[in-house]
């Protein structure tokens, strides 16, 4: 990663992702293992430096709303609060039970992000439910993921127009926009 940091320019904005070891096959649970394998990625990405904007987390659709999981999300928050406390984190949930309250004040409670994307959360139901968020949190991880299909298809003026329109209608007391 070092050498992202040297060739990218200046202003660029690095969002790493975190891998499935972490997220599908240990769903946040931290123990022994975790935190070493965890600590090895960190300090890779730390070579980002000021480049280093989040690490994404995209839980799988089984990760849903339940104590296990909220206990998974709290000892994960402690974890990162302990050791990593400058490192910034978003969640993409893509089991809508994830988009409540509870959660949304969790999250907050670690300074920790949600991501709206297209496919889930942006001009659907939950986006009413993701202001509740922003009132909170004050921040929200948009992305872009294909309009035809993930990672396929060109959003047109229209479509652009209508995420604007999100962003005026739902977002209304926004700090920072990360897009």
């Amino acid at each position: 990663m070092v050498h992202w940091y040297i060739d990218s320019l200046d202003n660029f904005i690095f969002i790493i992702r975190l891998n499935q070891y972490f997220t599908h096959y240990k769903q946040l649970n931290v123990n022994t293992k975790f935190k070493k394998i965890f600590s090895t990625f960190i300090k890779r990405c730390l070579n980002l430096k000021d480049k280093l904007g989040l690490i994404l987390i995209q839980l799988p659709h089984k990760f849903s709303y339940s104590e296990k999981n909220i206990n998974k999300l709290i000892q994960f928050g402690e974890f990162i609060k302990d050791k990593y406390n400058r490192i910034r984190c978003a969640f993409e949930f893509r089991n809508v039970l994830m988009f409540n309250n509870h959660i949304y004040e969790l999250l907050k409670s670690y300074n920790f992000i949600i991501v709206a994307n297209d496919n889930h959360t942006i001009g659907h139901k939950l986006a009413p439910s993701l202001n509740k968020y922003i009132l909170v949190s004050k921040n929200i991880c948009i992305r872009l993921r294909g309009t035809k299909n993930i990672y396929k298809g060109k959003y047109s003026i229209l479509e652009l127009n209508n995420l604007v329109n999100f962003i005026k209608n739902h977002i209304l007391c926004l700090n920072h926009l990360i897009i």
